[in-house]
């Protein structure tokens, strides 16, 4: 796999880059490679307002409605953004911006249950969860060879 640098302003991102997986990827969907990471840019340089925003937001819905609505809500956004992912790679009915605005749902979600089940769990658990990713990774790349 090897990083290519994407430049927007001042922001650069080196984005790993698998052929096979693009090539795949482009099988299903025609897409245009330098908004998309125009987008990916654009959304790094808001993320630290985004933060703040989010935090404010996320706290306010489950002090107004709870825990149980704030669950019900993100497994609500969670189908959406399933039905709008086989909308989008598998029947071409949907934009990436529709599509973007289902992921981005869930994201929200995803802050508010973190706060419900604790941020430090959340992490802990991600990370563990890498580790195991990085070790198939590895075991899969020895036994290719």
């Amino acid at each position: 796999m090897e990083n290519k640098e994407y430049e927007n302003g001042s922001c650069k991102v080196h984005v790993p880059f698998n052929q096979g997986w693009f090539d795949e990827l482009m099988k299903w969907k025609k897409f245009d490679l330098v908004s998309l990471l125009q987008k990916i840019l654009k959304s790094r340089e808001d993320r630290k307002v985004s933060a703040v925003k989010m935090g404010i937001v996320v706290n306010w819905y489950l002090e107004k409605y709870g825990q149980t609505a704030q669950v019900l809500t993100a497994m609500e956004e969670m189908g959406e953004l399933i039905a709008a992912l086989n909308q989008y790679f598998f029947r071409d009915k949907i934009s990436a911006d529709s599509l973007s605005k289902e992921i981005a749902d869930v994201e929200i979600m995803m802050q508010s249950l973190r706060v419900i089940i604790g941020n430090d769990l959340v992490d802990c658990r991600k990370e563990e969860q890498i580790e195991k990713m990085l070790k198939f990774k590895e075991e899969s790349e020895k036994k290719a060879k």
